[in-house]
């Protein structure tokens, strides 16, 4: 047996999460060695630097070389890994600018349909700009277009129009044209269906950088980190090559170009079949031509590449293709999924990778958590859930996205600022990254249970969908999602599979099946077809086969319609109606609503909350040598629930505690029908880790000994809870901010300069003088442009000039040294380094007067433009924010606070820490008080009498207070931390106290 405390003590390097380090904007040495020395003392067991926006150095310069060699030195010294990232969709590196800018053919391209001409009621159609031009010509007959009868037009030379004479019957002509596909700043994208691409890649940045990582290889340096061009079928237009066409030819001997009506057009013969092959030979072909020849590179200088496949267009959401495509070349080490929507949205996507990496090309999958589609930053409980949901389908790399270099307010499309040196509690990484290292190393090598194999739509999403109507993927994906909520609330576990894996499985004689390899325990016992109008013949050979040893089939709200090969035929729809007309009744059509109560499997894991099925309890469940694991998941984010589990009959259980690496026996077990089972009170967004052995598991005691002296496993004694009042004293730790979003501008001739001269100005109200006023000019000039000089730039406020803080200044700011003897909360290090080198900060309280203030900035230039505002400039203080008469308003209100945000009570652009205070009494009979918070919006800390408890970083938050508790009064203090977001977004995304807290007697 593994000996579980050993391996979650002293987890390995491999099991360490990594963090993807973004070098934007100036990369200073003396910076650089400082942010990485605090990454690695966080716990990342690995680190993908990948250059960002506007580097400089510039990428492959010598300068650039040099950090990257005191980077691989560092790494070395310190035991952990480095990896060079590349996102291929948005090549900020310009790693291949240059020779993207001389050879159009390393240029990425893509094929618009422009046009659908109906020629009926004339006599000639002539198109005159024919460069760069597919013209197809189509008969149809009953508005059903033939690929049999499509024609090219062509001009008779290179300049001249094409033109055709109008014929009798109905027509349609389709009109393509190819253009560039460009990254959101106007930047040429990589076409990674040019081989060359892959070539000039290798030559231009791997073998250069080899001479300085050979010597890192494989201990320190491992390898590549790459995101394929998130480019798929979107808005009319499908990724495109003109060399593609001849190897199509070459391998289907059918010419590409007169099938692509089938692409548009959706009444068209044989079009489930065309689009199948056609857009999996365009999607694959990305892996085949770009990402395989580096895979070969890195194999032959012993590293690794990981591939992250994109599941959606990400220049153009349009009616886009949303399918995960993963690369279906044995080859590949390591894939995942870039998980650009978030794990929430994407979990049924992120299922389809991991489960097909495991049971059909046995490599491993990379997780990459972080991201989302609105771009807002994760908390240290946001990244938990995104790997406690993650793990349900097994281990991985993980990979935390989002860690810059420096801040800037532009974005990232992918990646917001996610938890690193500038944001709000950062130090509380440490404990998340220890969380999920041993999580990894306690289920690695688990051998997982899959009760159901669940066919991906994604072969019918694929076939029915046209870029300028996604209605079946849509309806594909949220079926899919129903499906997979339906099987986890049943306690189900499963697996998605795709019908070449289907294809390859062997039928046992009681019904089941799985593949000869046995790399899940046990076999499937039903197979589940949630978006079933057409499948292709090899799965309705293999239903037919399924049937005839009595197997369980359930087609999920219609029986199939035909095959892809065939479409509706007789013969077909003869054998689903034998198929679904069985006296046997083993293959059903089951309607969506009705799939939770039809399911004829029994779960391994039982749960339920009030002798119903726990509706947001997910469970899985994996074996290893001589112990099982089972892991709970509450996903509600915000209801703790009292669950009875039972699982299969052990001798001992456990509980173990990822966070702190203690490992307690569970004592209060009932055992009834080779059955045992147990109360567990699991907290909003809570996973629990339980693992069963014959023998004892932990000699550190029973689970009456738990942290906090809270016992999760046994029913809660409460009688009764105390709300506290939602009325708090409330102080920020944090400088507020008022952002100066409105400006009049003037333009004039400088009579110092003799260029020209910008003038600004603006107003705000101030009902008091604050202890501490700055006015913070960030992004002025432009966030790369050169810094703003003295005499190029002017602000006063009330008429009154005031001079800019040095450097020195910034520093004596951030440590809390003013002129006021008061304390006041120091400026955190993401406000004196907030937006790059051209920040600029002037203390502005001597001019302040109550009521209306005038503030106004002045830039001049000469030989250069003069600067402009590209971002609202920030007073910093000791304020609330309210909204007057004639503005915003910097006021002092003092009043208490609610527990439904501090944004909500003169915070809205408040970064950092705020602090809630409130006495409350306690009665006088109790045994004992716990004190429980429902909803915060990230790491929690507690203090109970001035004595601090406990720091809580992600839910179970609650502890046993009893013993620090006064028979009088009590003074309760909880100091609550948010995210870069109200400052940087300016979003007013909600902060602090966001629930209720109370007390359970």
């Amino acid at each position: 047996m593994k000996n579980l405390k050993n391996a979650i003590t002293k987890p390995g390097r491999e099991s360490q999460p990594w963090a993807v380090w973004i070098w934007n904007l100036n990369i200073n040495k003396d910076v650089m060695i400082e942010q990485l020395n605090s990454l690695i003392a966080q716990g990342f067991g690995g680190i993908a630097i990948r250059p960002g926006r506007d580097m400089e150095p510039a990428f492959n310069s010598e300068e650039f070389v040099e950090l990257f060699g005191t980077v691989l030195q560092i790494a070395s010294e310190k035991k952990v890994a480095i990896r060079l990232a590349e996102d291929f969709s948005l090549p900020w590196s310009r790693a291949l600018a240059n020779e993207m800018n001389q050879s159009r053919k390393l240029r990425a391209q893509q094929l618009k349909l422009t046009d659908i001409i109906n020629p009926a009621g004339q006599s000639v159609i002539e198109i005159t700009d024919t460069q760069d031009c597919y013209v197809l010509l189509a008969k149809l007959q009953n508005n059903l277009l033939n690929l049999a009868d499509v024609k090219e037009l062509t001009s008779k030379n290179a300049n001249a129009p094409i033109v055709w004479k109008v014929q009798d019957g109905e027509w349609k002509i389709f009109v393509f044209r190819k253009e560039y596909t460009r990254e959101p700043a106007k930047g040429y994208i990589p076409n990674v269906f040019n081989p060359r691409t892959a070539q000039v890649y290798i030559q231009n940045v791997l073998e250069a950088l080899k001479p300085l990582f050979v010597k890192y290889v494989p201990t320190t340096f491992e390898g590549f980190l790459n995101e394929m061009p998130a480019v798929l079928p979107a808005d009319n237009t499908i990724p495109w090559d003109d060399d593609l066409v001849v190897k199509f030819r070459g391998k289907y001997k059918k010419e590409l170009i007169k099938l692509l009506p089938a692409l548009f057009y959706e009444s068209c013969t044989q079009a489930f079949k065309t689009r199948q092959q056609i857009y999996t030979f365009l999607l694959q072909s990305m892996y085949e031509r770009f990402a395989s020849p580096l895979e070969a590179w890195a194999k032959k200088n012993r590293i690794s590449q990981w591939v992250l496949c994109p599941e959606r267009n990400l220049l153009s959401n349009a009616n886009g293709l949303i399918d995960p495509v993963v690369p279906s070349e044995m080859a590949y080490s390591f894939v995942g999924l870039q998980n650009l929507d978030g794990t929430d949205q994407n979990y049924h996507l992120l299922r389809t990778v991991a489960d097909t990496n495991a049971n059909q090309y046995r490599r491993e999958t990379v997780l990459v958590v972080g991201r989302n589609r609105a771009g807002n930053a994760g908390t240290v409980q946001s990244l938990k859930c995104e790997f406690d949901k993650g793990m349900l389908a097994g281990t991985s790399k993980v990979l935390i996205d989002g860690c810059y270099f420096n801040v800037d307010q532009r974005s990232y499309l992918k990646t917001p600022f996610n938890p690193a040196w500038y944001a709000p509690g950062w130090e509380h990484m440490k404990p998340l990254c220890g969380y999920m290292s041993r999580a990894q190393e306690m289920l690695k090598d688990l051998h997982w249970n899959r009760q159901v194999a669940v066919l991906s739509p994604s072969a019918q999403m694929i076939a029915g969908y046209v870029p300028s109507n996604n209605e079946t993927v849509i309806k594909g994906n949220l079926v899919l999602q129903k499906v997979l909520g339906s099987l986890e609330r049943s306690s189900i576990s499963y697996d998605i599979v795709n019908e070449e894996f289907l294809n390859s499985c062997t039928v046992r004689t009681n019904g089941e099946f799985g593949t000869a390899d046995r790399i899940r325990k046990g076999n499937y016992q039903l197979l589940l077809i949630p978006y079933p109008p057409f499948i292709s013949r090899e799965v309705l050979s293999f239903v037919e086969k399924l049937l005839q040893k009595d197997g369980n089939v359930i087609f999920l709200d219609e029986a199939p319609k035909g095959t892809t090969e065939d479409g509706v035929t007789a013969s077909v729809t003869s054998r689903i109606e034998k198929i679904t007309t069985s006296k046997k009744g083993r293959a059903r059509v089951v309607s969506t609503a009705a799939l939770e109560e039809s399911l004829n499997v029994k779960p391994i894991v039982k749960l339920t909350v009030n002798g119903k099925a726990g509706t947001d309890i997910y469970s899985a469940w994996g074996a290893s040598e001589g112990y099982d694991v089972y892991l709970i998941h509450n996903t509600s984010d915000t209801k703790e629930y009292t669950a009875r589990i039972e699982l299969p009959e052990s001798k001992h259980f456990a509980a173990i505690d990822c966070e702190t690496g203690d490992i307690v026996e569970i004592d209060e077990i009932e055992k009834e029908d080779s059955r045992c089972a147990f109360t567990i009170n699991i907290a909003p967004i809570s996973t629990f880790f339980i693992v069963s052995s014959s023998t004892r598991i932990s000699q550190q005691g029973s689970s009456k000994r738990q942290r906090q002296g809270i016992n999760p496993f046994s029913m809660p004694q409460r009688s009764y809870r105390i709300v506290f009042k939602d009325q708090w004293a409330f102080e920020a730790q944090s400088l507020n901010a008022l952002p100066m979003a409105t400006w009049n501008l003037r333009i004039g001739l400088s009579r110092e300069s003799g260029g020209f001269s910008h003038f600004y100005e603006s107003n705000f109200q101030a009902k008091i003088i604050p202890e501490s006023c700055y006015f913070l000019l960030n992004g002025l000039g432009g966030l790369n442009g050169l810094p703003v000089a003295e005499n190029q730039i002017e602000v006063s406020v009330n008429g009154a000039r005031v001079n800019r803080h040095t450097a020195a200044a910034a520093v004596k700011i951030q440590a809390g040294d003013t002129v006021s003897t008061d304390p006041i909360p120091e400026i955190p290090l993401s406000v004196k380094q907030l937006f790059g080198k051209n920040t600029i900060l002037y203390n502005i309280k001597s001019s302040l007067v109550k009521g209306s203030n005038r503030i106004s900035i002045r830039t001049t230039g000469f030989v250069t433009d003069p600067s402009t505002i590209l971002y609202p400039p920030l007073i910093l203080g000791n304020f609330t924010v309210s909204k007057g008469q004639n503005g915003w308003t910097i006021d002092n209100s003092g009043a208490p606070v609610s527990n439904d945000s501090w944004t909500r009570h003169g915070y809205p652009y408040l970064s950092g820490t705020g602090v809630y205070k409130q006495s409350f009494e306690i009665p006088n009979d109790y045994k004992k008080l716990v004190l429980r918070f429902s909803q915060v919006s990230g790491t929690t800390s507690v203090s109970v009498n001035d004595k601090p408890l406990r720091v809580f970083n992600w839910h179970p938050m609650e502890i046993d207070i009893t013993s620090v508790c006064e028979p009088k009064r009590n003074e309760l203090e909880i100091g609550v931390l948010n995210t870069l977001d109200n400052m940087l977004r300016m979003n007013g995304r909600p902060s602090g106290l966001i629930g209720e807290v109370y007390l359970d007697v």
